[in-house]
């Protein structure tokens, strides 16, 4: 669980999320570790081709947590669903796979 304290309207608002709170298991640290660039980055792959699992979930909460910060979501529940969403159609995956053409033709 992770205590959040959010500003709105000046307004400071400190509260207690929990994965279950949005249909999602919690996980323990072992689940979630990564490894080394190689594995990481095949970790990222697999999240963003859908598979299911506690490395997916984390990603769904901090994406959560972004676009709450960014207003494109009105709270953690909204942003869990647009980010799933976004992993579930490929346009997370699309977006990724630009950035990494941009990258190399930006590095040659």
């Amino acid at each position: 669980e992770s205590r959040v304290s959010e500003v709105r309207e000046g307004v400071v608002r400190t509260y207690t999320v929990r994965p279950e709170d949005f249909g999602l298991a919690r996980a323990s640290i072992g689940e979630l570790l990564g490894g080394d660039r190689e594995q990481n980055a095949e970790i990222i792959r697999d999240i963003l081709r859908g598979e299911p699992g506690p490395r997916r979930d984390i990603v769904l909460m901090n994406a959560a947590a972004a676009l709450v910060a960014g207003a494109r979501a009105r709270d953690l529940k909204e942003g869990v669903e647009l980010a799933a969403r976004s992993i579930d159609s490929g346009a997370a995956r699309s977006k990724l796979e630009s950035l990494i053409r941009l990258t190399r033709e930006l590095a040659t």
